[in-house]
This record gives structure tokens, sequence and C-alpha cells, in this order.
């Protein structure tokens, strides 16, 4: 939700299939892409629920982005490019459904090699798909360890459509041994596909919570001497004034590391990993998950700044008008956050 936010895109789940067929009545004359999507969903048609799970919507140009993927992990000597998030989790059976394609890379060198791929879709002569690549950085922050990132949004150039959105993420700490890969066969691709593990994904979140809880009040001490560092994708308090505002950054930033936590709470509850074998490294890192999150919020809300934050937040929100279904969608995104730091 919040990534949403921050690009100003709508909340919704698209379906390639249906968009292909209402555009192709109406004003599309390409028989080609059709096909191709046709030839796509065909393959998926296969796994059990595809009927009543509208977003199975990989096509061939996100099958092919898949396959550049494994190709780049191919050159190194272990995969340096994983799928994590929402897709991850969908391959691993823990979720019935996804949005688009999370990547998290090992280092910067195995980001623009992949970027590079993907420019060269634009150019390329080998398919007989038009394709655009639009790729646009987000920056991140060393204080807070939030990753740069990349977003890269994939289109169908027929139909001028988004065919996939990814999200590219630099963490150097996926090169470590420890951390769990998994393979997994995807329909439409030849080799199979590198995972972040659920459990390892957790535990890169518990590593998050750890650290904003353990430096929540020294970083707001830099923040109240002037020590300026940017704190981006905060919905709010993107450009602060003063060093307040940078500290409602922080901590806006820190709720929305905490919402996350909670829907992990959620998916180790109802989550089903395919693998057994995971369960142990799952539980030890739900355990630590719930210490965790409970830490960082007793942190938020014993914060010297929490009262004048949450004032400036309802200030916001009772004075600004919210008209279209993105300001809506933000505002009552935003009054979620809140709640948070007050008992359920």
């Amino acid at each position: 939700m919040d990534q949403l936010l921050f690009q100003r895109e709508a909340v919704s789940v698209a379906n390639p299939d249906r968009e292909c067929r209402d555009k192709t009545e109406n004003t599309c004359t390409s028989q080609t892409v059709t096909a191709y999507v046709a030839q796509v969903l065909k393959q998926w048609s296969s796994r059990p629920g595809f009927a009543d799970n509208p977003v199975l919507r990989l096509n061939a140009l996100t099958l092919k982005t898949l396959e550049v993927i494994q190709e780049i992990n191919g050159l190194y000597g272990k995969p340096h490019i994983l799928i994590t998030g929402s897709y991850a989790r969908f391959l691993q059976n823990l979720c019935t459904s996804f949005n688009d394609i999370d990547i998290i890379c090992a280092n910067k060198e195995s980001a623009r090699t992949l970027i590079e791929k993907l420019q060269a879709f634009n150019s390329a002569k080998d398919s007989e798909i038009p394709k655009s690549v639009t790729i646009w950085p987000i920056p991140g922050c060393q204080a807070i360890k939030l990753p740069n990132t990349y977003n890269i949004q994939l289109k169908d150039g027929d139909l001028g459509m988004k065919a996939m959105g990814l999200q590219v993420s630099v963490d150097a700490r996926t090169a470590r041994g420890n951390t769990e890969q998994l393979a997994v066969h995807v329909p439409g691709v030849e080799r199979p596909v590198r995972c972040l593990s659920f459990a390892q994904e957790t535990r890169l979140l518990n590593d998050t919570l750890e650290y904003l809880a353990d430096h929540l009040d020294p970083l707001t001490e830099q923040l109240q001497k002037d020590s300026v560092f940017h704190i981006p994708r905060t919905i709010l308090f993107n450009l602060p004034q003063n060093s307040d505002e940078r500290i409602y950054g922080l901590l806006m930033r820190s709720l929305l590391t905490l919402n996350k936590a909670r829907q992990f709470l959620v998916l180790h509850v109802d989550g089903k990993p395919e693998k057994p074998d995971c369960q142990p490294d799952l539980l030890r890192e739900q355990q630590r998950l719930h210490a965790l999150t409970e830490n960082l919020k007793m942190k938020l809300t014993s914060h010297v700044c929490c009262n004048d934050f949450e004032i400036r937040v309802n200030s916001w929100l009772s004075t600004t008008a919210h008209v279209n279904d993105y300001e809506i969608k933000r505002k009552d995104f935003i009054k979620a956050l809140l709640a948070m730091l007050h008992p359920e």
C-alpha cells in the first residue's frame, strides 16, 4: 500500500487478459499480443485455483524479464538477484495472490547489469511484441538502513498498458552465506526462479525493526541538532522545513515498517509454507518478529515527539481536502498508521 501511495498510483489489481480483450474489441488490432497473452494464460491455467485468482497475469514480457534475471544469476557463483515480496510468497504458497514483482540484489553491480539488460528491451528487434521499459531511481537512507531502489515499469507497446511493475532493491545483506534461497519452477521460464525464503525475508525485516528500535532516540537527537539526513518515502514530511518535520518523517517511516511487521505476523499465522524443513527458521523468526514489533511500538508511543507528531498529522487529516480516490486511500492509510500508536 505505501509503495503505491508513494507513486500516486491507484490501488487496484489488474487483469491483463480482460484489459487485452476489452482493448481488442474496441481499438486494438494486434493479433500478435493477444496470442502471446493467451499462450501464457494457457500455461498458467493448469495451476490449481487459476479460475478464481485474477492476479495470475504474467505475460510474455514479464516471463522474459524473469528469464533475464536467472541468466544474470548464472554469471555468478551463487544467485545475486532474488525474487522477494508478494510474488516470492505466492510461489511459496504463503498467499493466494501477488501484486507486482519485488527483486532484491546483493550489490550495485548485479542491479546495474539487470537494468542495462532491461533497458535493451526498448531497442530489441528479436521479438514481435513492441516493448517499453521505464526505470527511475528511488532514494534510500543509510541512516535508517533503507535501501536504494529502482522502480521499473514494463509496458506492452501495442496496447500501451502496464505489463508488470518491478521494484529492485540493493541490499548487501542477501550476499551473506546463510541467506536461504529457494528455486521454484515457473511455467514459461526455462531456468528455476530464485526466491528469498519467507524465513529469510522475515529476518531482514526483523533486523530493520531491531535497528529502528535501538536507534530511534539517537537518530532523533541528531535531527534535533540539525544533523540533516534525508529520510525519503514517508508519505508525509518528504520535504521537511525544520527539525521537527524531519523527526516526524522518521516516525512516519518507523510506522511504515511497523505496519509491514503486522502484515508479516498475519502471514506467519495464516501461511502454509511449501517446505516443512523451513519451519524451525520460521518459528525462530516469528518469535523475534513478535518481540521486536512490540519493542518498536513501545519506543514509538513513548517517543518525546509522539504527541506533537499525532497532533500535526491529525491536523493535516482534518484540514486537507481529499477529493479523489488516491487522496481518500492515502488518508485512510495514514489513519491506520496512527492507530498503531494506541492499544488495540
